[in-house]
Formats: C-alpha cells, structure tokens, sequence
C-alpha cells in the first residue's frame, strides 16, 4: 500500500486519478489545483477538483476511490477524505465547462504522468479561461494574476482565450488582460 502522506499534489492526483481510470471513470482535475500544478505550487489550494466526465455514479466513485482509502464525507457522495491525505476530493457536478463553454472536449484537456499513475487536467489555456471567468464574475483579482501568472509562464492558446472572452462578453485584448504586451 502507497503512503499516502508522503505525496505531493501531482503524485495524489496521478493515484487518484489512475484509480478513477483503472475502475472505468473518466475524471479530469479542474479549479485551484490546476492552478498550483501550473504555477509550482506558487498558489495552493486545499483540495482536488474532479470533475467526471464519464457520468459515473457517485457509488461507483465512492468504490473506486475506497480501493486507496479515500471515504465519503457528508451526504451525496461528492466529497471524499483519506486519514492520512492532506487533499479532500470534490466532485463538482458534470458537464466539464468554463463559462458556456460547456462541455470542453478532449483537446481541451491535457495529462499528466506520474509515478503513481496519470491523471487528466484542464490544458494551460482552460486553466487560464478557468481563472478569468471569476475574474469577470466576481472581480476575484487573486484569480485574474493566477491567469496571468499561468499564461505568461507556461504556453497557451491566445486565439482560443480570445474567441472565449468575445463569447462571454468580454471584449478586452486578452494580450493586455494577461500583460503579455
């Protein structure tokens, strides 16, 4: 058996997210974690975010998730707790999507290897797009420097972002949004 304590948000997610594979269920790491995996853990986040996209039931990830120990907590089978895990796992309800942009394909998903097993995330740019859409909602600056910080940093796709914005309403160049000019 793995000890579980020892790893690191990636390793987790790998084992997390081979399990989920390994049982027939198709799951893919949204929200903050994306976010910290992309930025070195420059910004943290306390738990993982799996969206599934298989549409599996909740028991059918409740039995998977419990081969590696991790239980439900609270009612409805969408949150989970290992004892020794410093990650819970959400399950924010399906469709995969970002704004109306719902449900994001497979070329907007990318994955990761680790040693523990692979596990499917939101690419650079849905991770981006993922950040701005609380920007424009909710005026989370903390989330616009996240997009920032991400496209800057790591390769993104600025036509893609564009078309996205143009389709929320947004009208701003993504180039000066991100501070890429």
């Amino acid at each position: 058996m793995i000890n579980i304590s020892s790893l690191n948000r990636e390793e987790v997610a790998g084992l997390v997210g081979q399990t989920l594979t390994d049982h027939g269920i198709d799951a893919v790491l949204t929200g903050g974690s994306c976010v910290a995996i992309y930025t070195g853990e420059k910004w943290t986040s306390y738990d993982l975010d799996m969206v599934d996209i298989s549409y599996s039931t909740k028991k059918q990830i409740a039995a998977a998730l419990a081969t590696i120990g991790f239980q439900s907590i609270g009612s409805g089978n969408r949150y989970f707790e290992h004892p020794q895990c410093i990650y819970p796992i959400e399950f924010p309800t399906a469709p995969l999507g970002i704004g109306e942009e719902s449900p994001i394909g497979e070329e907007g998903i990318a994955e990761i290897q680790t040693d523990h097993g692979s596990f499917k995330i939101l690419s650079t740019t849905n991770c981006v797009k993922d950040r701005l859409i609380n920007y424009l909602l909710y005026q989370d600056l903390q989330c616009l420097e996240q997009a920032r910080y991400v496209a800057q940093n790591r390769p993104v796709n600025l036509e893609d972002i564009q078309a996205w914005l143009e389709a929320e309403g947004c009208l701003e160049d993504p180039l000066k949004l991100l501070q890429l000019i």
